[in-house]
């Protein structure tokens, strides 16, 4: 007998319809994250795994690869539960060491290796905070990471009881024939001379780092080396025990430039992936994935990297990348399979290199992190290069429930839509004043309110005593509170309305909160107002933020505002220790006044509508998503081509 309706969506579920109740009456998985990922891949070992500039390895050697790395994990002292702080990009190695881990009971916090600074002291106390506060115990890095990173805090580290680095080489991932597909990539990309540029500074960089260890006062292995030298040393497995932690992830939506841990166990993790093959969502055994999203973002690891080597997946390892970039390594590595944040596809709508090309060899791309305003402009690109087959699928998550907690596909992928809760997530929508739940009245088929979630894949929201998380009792349930307002109609499907607290997304995903360089930049008592909204950057392809400003007088020249901003933004932000490089406005509009609403508040959503006319000084902050180069000011430029929102 069917249950009578109450209103309450968190109560009723109408997104179950959606489901298939054989698949999500299967058991959770009861393992580590290794025990899953083996069991798995049992019949795939002759499967490719991962594809890293044409290296590849099938799952039996990955697993072989694993036990490599758990042998390198004990050589070094890791035991059960001991953190193990890894700032690495997207390789092969990195997923070898971080099912390493979870073999061997240890724990991966995963942590951005872009630098937030350009002055290596800032960098380098940050890190040694986090080591810290998060209890770390052993150091793998990225080579390149070392000198902004390490350098400046070898001492402090020792005194810490840490006086062993492990050192990471994309080379620790690259046959042969991948050395030489990774220079006939930058080749095709920039061309003879900036390949041997990019030669010349990486060895260069490579006699720097050398110099650097050979001074060293702590003991600094190279990865290849680890390998070699625990050959014979037997690598305990660790039996799974319920709700232990696996992991540690960092969120970008915070308030300052310290990044907020995410503690997640195997059985968050697993449960995720677990309910999206229950939705239906399952990768089709042997697909290639491109591997964009990294692993220090829940996102990354959840979404991407365990649920697409669970499923049997050809993983295509990208470590560095541009937006620009992105339309060429996607005809060149014709994935079959793309998840990305919204902002990445962009690149594709704007890109002349996909004129007349084939992209029927896309079969499905996944978006997340943001609204997906482009997403008709997009379905049409697909259509006009012979992919209109392509599933185009959305989502909503959060950090702090392993990445996603809804999926819009099959029969509930409406335009706009972020789909209905995945089958073992519920959404709450509450009043974000009373915090109450609110429920469909007769006649009302929209309801808006915050989303609060409950589910297996959300964080304890506790490490070490300290709540990070808070959690909330509702109807015998436990919830979190995302901070999103959302439209949720009768049926289930979603809609994101805004966030509270006007956070957006960056292009590259790192949640931007404005009121923190507001709130620092009006500090400065020649800035009277400052309120900072998103733009289109049309060379990032996506979101970046614009402070706009009043001064304190309205008579300074051009050049006196040049020279006061100058002081400000390198004196308040460049150089600011609390500050990272990515909350840096990288627009900045003097103006007379703030415009605003009819009722005296500030209208944000008529100067987000302004977009950029060339009368702003632009704050050039060179970067990939692994790197960050010299920041420069420059004055207005009326010359340069510029799109509106």
């Amino acid at each position: 007998m069917e249950k009578e309706k109450t209103g309450y969506p968190h109560i009723d579920k109408p997104w179950m319809k959606y489901y298939d109740r054989k698949l999500v009456d299967m058991p959770l998985p009861k393992m580590t994250m290794y025990e899953y990922l083996v069991e798995m891949n049992k019949k795939n070992l002759d499967m490719v795994a991962t594809d890293f500039y044409g290296s590849k390895l099938t799952y039996g050697e990955m697993l072989e690869k694993i036990d490599e790395a758990a042998r390198g994990l004990t050589y070094i002292g890791v035991s059960k539960q001991d953190r193990v702080l890894e700032i690495l990009p997207t390789l092969p190695t990195t997923a070898h060491i971080m099912y390493a881990n979870s073999k061997i009971g240890g724990v991966s916090v995963f942590y951005d290796p872009r630098p937030d600074s350009i002055n290596a002291k800032v960098n380098g106390k940050k890190l040694l905070e986090i080591i810290k506060k998060e209890k770390i115990k052993h150091l793998i890095i990225f080579e390149q990471c070392y000198i902004p990173f390490i350098s400046q805090i070898e001492n402090e580290l020792k005194e810490l009881g840490i006086d062993k680095v492990v050192l990471v080489s994309s080379n620790d991932s690259m046959t042969l024939k991948g050395k030489l597909g990774f220079m006939l990539d930058e080749l095709d990309k920039s061309g003879l001379k900036a390949l041997k540029e990019r030669i010349a500074n990486m060895k260069k960089t490579s006699a720097e780092l050398d110099e650097y260890i050979k001074k060293s006062p702590l003991q600094v292995l190279k990865y290849s080396e680890l390998v070699e030298r625990s050959k014979n040393v037997l690598a305990k497995k660790n039996d799974y025990t319920p709700d232990e932690l696996s992991l540690i992830v960092h969120t970008s939506g915070t308030t300052g430039a310290m990044p907020k841990p995410i503690p997640l166990t195997n059985d968050n993790l697993n449960s995720h992936v677990h309910q999206i093959i229950a939705a239906g969502g399952k990768f089709e055994k042997g697909a290639s994935v491109f591997q964009l999203l990294p692993y220090f973002a829940s996102f990354g690891i959840a979404d991407v990297a365990h649920f697409g080597f669970c499923c049997g997946s050809k993983m295509i390892q990208i470590p560095e990348f541009t937006p620009q970039d992105l339309p060429r390594r996607i005809y060149k590595e014709k994935p079959n399979m793309i998840i990305v944040a919204p902002a990445m596809l962009n690149s594709l709508l704007e890109s002349k290199y996909l004129d007349k090309k084939d992209l029927s060899f896309i079969r499905r791309i996944v978006v997340g992190g943001d609204t997906f305003a482009m997403e008709n402009e997009v379905k049409e690109l697909l259509e006009s290069h012979n992919a209109g087959k392509c599933r185009l699928e959305k989502g909503h998550g959060m950090s702090e429930y392993a990445g996603s907690g809804s999926i819009a596909f099959a029969d509930h992928n409406p335009i706009g839509g972020i789909g209905a809760p995945l089958p073992y997530t519920t959404y709450a929508i509450m009043d974000p004043v009373t915090n109450k739940p609110i429920k469909f009245e007769d006649g009302k088929d929209v309801i808006t309110g915050e989303a609060w979630v409950s589910s297996p894949c959300v964080t304890p929201g506790v490490l070490d005593g300290e709540t990070i998380i808070p959690h909330y009792e509702l109807d015998g349930e436990t919830y979190i509170k995302t901070g999103d307002l959302i439209n949720m109609r009768r049926d289930g499907n979603m809609f994101f309305d805004s966030r509270i607290d006007r956070t957006f997304a960056r292009f590259d995903g790192y949640k931007y909160k404005p009121y923190v360089i507001e709130k620092i930049l009006m500090e400065d008592e020649r800035i009277a107002e400052c309120v900072i909204v998103p733009y289109s950057d049309y060379e990032k392809n996506g979101y970046m933020p614009i402070a706009h400003v009043v001064l304190n007088s309205q008579e300074y020249t051009l050049d006196e505002q040049y020279d006061i901003l100058r002081e400000i933004i390198e004196e308040k932000l460049i150089h600011n220790p609390e500050v990272s490089t990515r909350q840096i406005p990288t627009k900045i509009k003097v103006r007379s006044s703030i415009p605003l609403t009819k009722n005296s508040k500030n209208n944000f959503r008529e100067l987000k509508g302004e977009g950029i006319d060339g009368s702003e000084f632009t704050i050039i902050i060179p970067e990939t998503n692994i790197s960050v180069g010299e920041i420069t000011i420059e004055k207005p430029n009326y010359k340069k081509p510029y799109i509106k929102l």
